[in-house]
């Protein structure tokens, strides 16, 4: 098993999947080419959850640490847990 290469934490917090989907939205509203094989009936919202959930989107999460350094993660590589 390989070992986690950042100092925080590896899940993916409700405030950054909340900040995460809204920014997402924004850009696909904005033409921006969706990452999933699109759907009848998606909606910018549901495409960008759809992207989250297989951790194909193309954002990386900036997280500040405590003694000021500051990390950037891919979300492919954070755990995405649905209950958050």
């Amino acid at each position: 098993m390989q070992q986690w290469p950042y100092r925080s934490g590896k899940y993916l917090t409700k405030y950054e999947r909340a900040a995460l989907k809204g920014e997402r939205v924004r850009q696909l509203e904005a033409n921006s080419p969706p990452m999933v094989p699109l759907q009848p009936g998606d909606t910018a919202e549901k495409i960008a959850l759809r992207e989250i959930q297989t951790g194909t989107i193309p954002i990386g999460i900036k997280r500040t640490l405590p003694d000021g350094t500051i990390e950037i993660i891919p979300v492919n590589a954070l755990i995405r847990d649905e209950r958050s």
